[in-house]
């Protein structure tokens, strides 16, 4: 096995994980704002201390697993940087987004599953988006006049 590949596929899982774990941070903090803001940080440290290492937790795993299929699989020819970035953005909003339809709908206790199932919908949105961008256009034919 050629040994440049085995180190850009290690490269682009811990660059998937440390990307999965800055979106997950960032779910959380959008979270604990939704839930109440900062004014009770002070009150309960340690609750919001956990809730940010959940969030970076559950980040890094789904972008170790996301990640690489993304980037391998039908992202070739996306940059890194703007595949992470992207995917990033689109899972952070995407949970974001789906927890705002949740408090629409309070007592049905789909809190977890739609934050769950927005991140996943917005990264797929984000690669889908970013496969249209990229993927090469295939040759116009040329009319022959004749």
């Amino acid at each position: 096995m050629d040994m440049r590949r085995v180190r850009a596929a290690a490269v682009v899982t811990m660059l998937s994980a440390v990307a999965g774990g800055i979106a997950g941070l960032a779910v959380a903090v959008g979270l604990d704002a939704l839930a109440g803001g900062f004014s009770h940080f002070t009150a309960k440290p340690g609750i919001h201390a956990w809730l940010y290492l959940v969030g970076i937790a559950i980040g890094a795993t789904l972008g170790i697993v996301l990640g690489p299929i993304a980037g391998f699989g039908f992202l070739r020819r996306v940059p890194l940087g703007r595949l992470l970035g992207q995917t990033i953005l689109g899972a952070s909003l995407g949970a974001l987004l789906t927890f705002g339809i949740g408090i629409l709908f309070p007592g049905r206790g789909y809190g977890l599953a739609l934050i769950f199932g927005g991140s996943l919908l917005g990264f797929v949105v984000a690669a889908i988006l970013l496969w249209r961008r990229f993927s090469v256009a295939p040759a116009s034919a040329e009319k022959v006049v004749s």
